[in-house]
């Protein structure tokens, strides 16, 4: 069985609450949903997260700003 990379859910501080006030609540209702998880749950925990969740979560917010390579 092949490991999942994971990363450190601390990258996620403040990330939510900026995509929220840039984007608007709509972005980050639908990052979260490409994620598979509520980041904002989990914003302030020290746990860790899939790598893929958090690339999808990036690609979705790109997406929503216009810039739809920022999480490739």
């Amino acid at each position: 069985m092949a490991a999942v990379p994971v990363i450190s859910s601390h990258v996620l501080q403040g990330l939510p609450a900026f995509v929220r006030n840039e984007i608007g609540e709509r972005a980050l209702k639908r990052a979260n949903r490409a994620a598979g998880f509520d980041v904002e749950l989990i914003e302030g925990c020290h746990s860790f997260i899939p790598q893929q969740a958090m690339v999808d979560f990036v690609d979705a917010v790109g997406k929503a700003a216009g810039e739809p390579n920022l999480g490739s």
